[in-house]
């Protein structure tokens, strides 16, 4: 009985339908951005991605592919196709465990060169299939953990609590961190060494979010996730440093829940 009991609180990631998943993602970041040398305003990426199960031994594997693309800057829409975005959103095979720790990811690193905090293509498919990493043994209401995954481009540190545990889904509110250090040249274009960059950015970001967990689907059937990005900008020159500040918004949902077989 104890067992059973066990059994029935341990969440674990299960791999996509046989008929694949489909996800809507909507990402938003307002204020500060590093486009055209820097602009003030609000872009909105609005992806439709498709999940479809790979064969694998001993480890799970999805592979992810977008489907749909649209971009707005300032509630316009930018002309640019999913054909535009294919280069730096190719489909994506993820290896991970059934915890969510991603063991490997076959995309190539894109040549993006500006930085906006939270986001990067490479990791996108990560954050949609496996946005939370759950803990080892029981999981139930009031359970608290903490881990470390990418977002954007550096590696964040998450915290989680079980806010409420309903039959199959799990209600977890997160808190995430994260502080990373760049090169720009005067365009606000990533650069690698000190003598192509104007300045130093170094950014901090904090956020808040909920996701739900359906222990049966063995999946993250809604992710969303809010805060801000404050970037000092300190020139390499001696001159007085500035700052940016980018609030964003995740918001991800899985709209096919047909259960793995």
């Amino acid at each position: 009985m104890l067992a059973l009991i066990a059994a029935l609180t341990i969440a674990t990631y299960s791999p996509p339908a046989a008929e694949g998943w489909t996800y809507r993602v909507r990402l938003t970041f307002d204020g500060d951005l590093p486009l055209l040398g820097g602009q003030r305003g609000k872009a909105e990426v609005l992806l439709g991605l498709r999940a479809e199960s790979t064969p694998a031994s001993e480890v799970l594997a999805a592979r992810i592919e977008p489907q749909a693309f649209e971009i707005r800057f300032n509630g316009e829409p930018l002309p640019l196709t999913l054909d535009d975005a294919r280069p730096y959103l190719p489909p994506t095979t993820l290896r991970y465990s059934p915890s969510g720790k991603v063991l490997s990811n076959d995309a190539p690193e894109p040549n993006i060169p500006v930085r906006i905090p939270g986001l990067h293509p490479k990791r996108l498919p990560e954050t949609v299939l496996l946005p939370i990493e759950l803990p080892e043994g029981a999981i139930d209401r009031g359970t608290r953990w903490k881990y470390a995954k990418p977002l954007g481009d550096a590696t964040a540190t998450f915290e989680a609590r079980v806010q409420s545990s309903k039959g199959d889904r799990l209600t977890i509110n997160l808190r995430v961190e994260q502080d990373s250090t760049a090169l720009e040249n005067e365009a606000l274009q990533i650069v690698a060494t000190e003598a192509e960059a104007a300045t130093k950015a170094s950014t901090r970001l904090t956020g808040s979010g909920q996701a739900t967990f359906d222990r049966s689907l063995g999946a993250v059937t809604s992710f969303f996730l809010k805060g801000s990005a404050v970037t000092a900008v300190q020139p390499l020159d001696g001159r007085a440093g500035t700052s940016r500040k980018l609030r964003f918004e995740y918001d991800v949902r899985l709209e096919s829940k047909a259960k793995a077989r």
